[in-house]
């Protein structure tokens, strides 16, 4: 009886520590997408086009992206809650300087140490999920964390959008830093990494770093993997290039709506991903393949997205339904981690899953700052109060690069390799 106690009070405890680390991306998501919810104020404070607010939002990716190629390696080796609190002290020092900043290049630093910060919360959070949870509870706490983190982006773009309207974008940011410092002291308290089991967990083993180097090696030449990573870019394209960053001025232009309301409209994008994720998994091991959701997935999101940019002004309902869909059907992006997990050795997934995480990644470091371009490209020389105008034709322009993209991670979608095996579980 007492042991049963001992074993309760240890697993309540995992799911503590392990709640706290979704918590922490839930945090960082809310972060990344801040920019979005504040285009026109930065523009204005600043005095930059669009071309220079994309790469402002995409110093987050700068630094994000390539950290995902060895976050891996660094948990492994100095355990996750020393290296999650260095991340979540880096996420708040971060919203401090892109806080305080009247200057662009501060406010880029900011940026890019919110970035840095960032990196580590999702690989964090999995690892100590590994460590504190029975194994069967894996997958749904992978679930869990994605939807904490569109929670965060839709509690981002409501209440954020909200809050700059009547406080002003600089008091907005720096209630980054209230949010970091009690994330900071309930990690100091209740975060621990070694599970009070003797023998160490199987899925926090790691291999030797000869070894590691070794594998990673093979995996950037796994033609397979590079494909599910570019499919993977495409299909992301409709939170890192949209949703984050451009959707919230798109809406706004498109159905003439205040910005608060277009954040509203944009967030159907964060529900239908919240929605979509989990019943890509289901569906995926229902019908016996990752293939075709993914190519299905691809084809209905291009169609979607070209549906948003072709119409004429559309009624806020019905572009909030297509917006919904656009999100639910570009969800299916989450089976090409499972695809990495089925395409390697089980001791190298987690390296695998980390590349084309990295891939994946770089669609928020080229895409957001090269939509600002095509809207500069674009721009009809209109602006007020000294800040660039951008026509919604400009907007439809710039974004079709979106449904094209899509359409081809649809092509790559058809030539990937089946890996489901009914051995297999997401």
């Amino acid at each position: 009886m007492h042991q049963h106690k001992h074993h309760y009070h240890f697993e309540r405890l995992g799911w503590v520590i392990c709640i706290l680390a979704a918590f922490f991306y839930c945090y960082e998501y809310l972060l990344r997408i801040e920019p979005s919810v504040m285009v026109t104020d930065l523009m204005t404070t600043f005095k930059i086009t669009a071309t220079s607010l994309g790469v402002l939002s995409a110093m987050y990716y700068y630094a994000y992206t390539p950290l995902q190629a060895i976050v891996g390696m660094i948990i492994d080796y100095f355990g996750p809650r020393r290296v999650l609190l260095l991340a979540i002290a880096l996420c708040a020092l971060g919203s401090w300087v892109f806080g305080i900043s009247n200057n662009l290049y501060l406010a880029g630093l900011g940026r890019f140490l919110i970035g840095a910060g960032s990196a580590f919360a999702f690989v964090g959070a999995l690892k100590l999920a590994a460590i504190w949870l029975p194994h069967e509870r894996f997958a749904l706490f992978v679930g869990m964390t994605t939807g904490l983190g569109m929670v965060g982006a839709m509690i981002g773009d409501v209440s954020m959008s909200a809050a700059v309207y009547h406080l002003g974008w600089h008091s907005v940011i720096l209630w980054g830093i209230y949010i970091g410092v009690v994330l900071f002291i309930l990690f100091f308290f209740f975060v621990r990494e070694h599970h009070p089991k003797d023998q160490p967990h199987p899925a926090a083993m790691y291999l030797p770093f000869k070894e590691l180097m070794i594998s990673f090696a093979q995996i950037t030449k796994d033609k397979q993997l590079w494909f599910a990573g570019l499919l993977g870019c495409m299909l992301y394209l409709s939170l890192s290039a949209f949703a984050e960053m451009w959707g919230i001025a798109f809406v706004h232009s498109a159905g003439h709506v205040p910005n608060y309301f277009a954040a509203k409209l944009n967030s159907a994008v964060f529900l239908g991903w919240l929605i979509g994720s989990p019943f890509s998994g289901w569906i995926s091991n229902k019908i016996k393949s990752r293939r075709k959701p993914l190519l299905v997935g691809s084809l209905l999101a291009a169609f979607m997205m070209t549906l948003i940019l072709m119409m004429p002004q559309a009624h806020p309902i019905i572009l909030a339904i297509f917006l919904f869909l656009f999100g639910l059907f570009s969800s299916s992006e989450i089976l090409v981690f499972v695809v990495a997990r089925e395409s390697v050795k089980l001791k190298v997934t987690a390296t695998a899953v980390s590349f084309v995480n990295f891939v994946i990644m770089l669609g928020g470091m080229i895409f957001q700052p090269l939509i600002g371009w095509l809207l500069d490209w674009h721009w009809t020389g209109q602006s007020s109060h000294g800040v660039r105008v951008y026509s919604v034709l400009d907007f439809k322009l710039a974004l079709l690069v979106i449904p094209v993209l899509m359409l081809m991670s649809a092509l790559l979608a058809y030539f990937l390799k089946e890996t489901y095996r009914p051995s297999h579980r997401i």
